[in-house]
């Protein structure tokens, strides 16, 4: 299956890459990921935000892990969750 991205899908692909690499970190990535992935509209499972980010976004694995982790706790991704240490 192959999706041709948009300008916008262009855009938002460049921005979680940065996310990705580490220049935009904190709350700048959570807004980001939140504004991509709405948990009001769409429950989003860790498989169904993994495909998105394949399909649509063009992500590749390393990306997609490295977004993964840093989407917020709201998310309840929990293979990406690191182990708080006090």
């Amino acid at each position: 299956m192959i999706y041709e991205q948009s300008d916008k899908d262009k855009e938002d692909a460049d921005q979680l890459r940065r996310i990705a690499n580490g220049s935009i970190e904190g709350e700048e990535a959570g807004a980001i990921l939140t504004k991509l992935f709405p948990l009001k509209s769409i429950l989003y499972s860790q498989p169904d935000a993994e495909f998105v980010l394949a399909l649509i976004y063009q992500l590749k694995s390393s990306e997609i892990d490295k977004v993964m982790e840093k989407f917020p706790e709201s998310y309840q991704f929990d293979d990406y969750r690191r182990p708080k240490h006090d």
